[in-house]
């Protein structure tokens, strides 16, 4: 709603839009609210935000996950990924988002996996890659790693429930 908000009093802050873009994205993925619908309005706002300014490495990461989410898209999401991380190499979430959701989903576990280190040595402490990482090595069979990053993640934020998740996937593995 504030977002929202923010957009009525400038609609010119490409910032708001690609924020916006993220919150529908989010609400679709965890299916909150019927993907269908709300990834428009992600696809949308994100289109809005590079129409404003085509050079916001976020705003690329966030179209990919649109492009991958809403289509299937995996060969555009790659594109946009990589120029997402082409405008600024640090960007954690689109590098790890990169290897999580559009690697791994194309069966491409070795590549997923670089991508998600590289973001985790740019921000040791970002939960999200860290539990993509836990992820990622109970698929490559690799558990007790898996639990590490766990206990990573619980020295940093017990409260977090999908460490929990992550856990026990690994406890079974």
């Amino acid at each position: 709603a504030l977002f929202g908000q923010a957009v009525l009093l400038d609609p010119q802050l490409a910032a708001v839009h690609r924020a916006l873009a993220e919150v529908h994205l989010a609400l679709a993925i965890d299916e909150l609210l019927p993907p269908r619908e709300i990834l428009d309005k992600a696809r949308k706002e994100i289109e809005t935000a590079l129409r404003l300014d085509d050079g916001s490495a976020e705003a690329h990461g966030v179209n990919a996950m649109v492009r991958l989410y809403a289509n299937w898209d995996f060969s555009g999401a790659e594109r946009e990924f990589r120029l997402a991380l082409t405008l600024n190499p640090g960007e954690t979430v689109a590098r790890y988002r990169f290897g999580y959701h559009c690697l791994r989903g194309q069966g491409r576990g070795d590549e997923a996996l670089a991508e998600v280190r590289r973001a985790l040595a740019t921000d040791p402490l970002a939960i999200p890659a860290k539990l993509a990482l836990a992820d990622l090595l109970i698929d490559a069979n690799q558990a007790q790693e898996a639990l590490e990053q766990c206990r990573a993640v619980l020295a940093i934020d017990a409260t977090n429930p999908a460490v929990y998740l992550v856990q026990g996937a690994a406890f079974e593995d």
